[in-house]
């Protein structure tokens, strides 16, 4: 569902030096990387392992509603499309396991939110007084994000 070549440009916006990412049809072991970020729906699953500190969510759109992302966003996380903040929050969340990981999602701010085509686009967020990245793609009704965390 996500193509190398988008793969490419979310290493390159992250900073990584690797990123597998692996839709529906799952190793039976996981890659000898160090990382690895799990998410899945009612109808897919999804693995994104890298040598680097990554975290990964992908959310079904139809899930998704202005009452749910009202629960866990603040003022200070800008202008995005719907289901995005979520997304970006998960995979931020996830970023910093085993890393003084955050608590709650209130914890993460996300902010600089830049498209960078109508279904791609670039945020960052900050965690231990250091400017972290992450890009959200929407492919059809399903939206997927990536970030860093050095």
């Amino acid at each position: 569902m996500i193509s190398l070549e988008e793969i490419e440009q979310i290493k390159k916006h992250l900073g990584v030096k690797s990123l597998s990412f692996f839709f529906n049809d799952l190793p039976k072991s996981y890659p000898s990387m160090p990382m690895s970020s799990l998410s899945h729906t009612k109808d897919f699953k999804a693995l994104a392992t890298s040598s680097e500190r990554v975290g990964f969510d992908m959310e079904d759109l139809s899930r998704v509603s202005p009452s749910i992302e009202s629960r866990i966003s603040q003022k200070e996380d800008g202008v995005y499309p719907l289901g995005f903040l979520w997304s970006a929050k998960e995979a931020a969340f996830k970023s910093t396991y085993g890393k003084n990981q955050v608590s709650s999602f209130n914890q993460i701010i996300i902010k600089n939110w830049t498209p960078k085509t109508e279904s791609i686009w670039l945020f960052s967020f900050e965690h231990e007084n250091k400017t972290q990245k992450g890009v959200v793609l929407q492919k059809e009704n399903m939206i997927f994000a990536f970030c860093s965390c050095f």
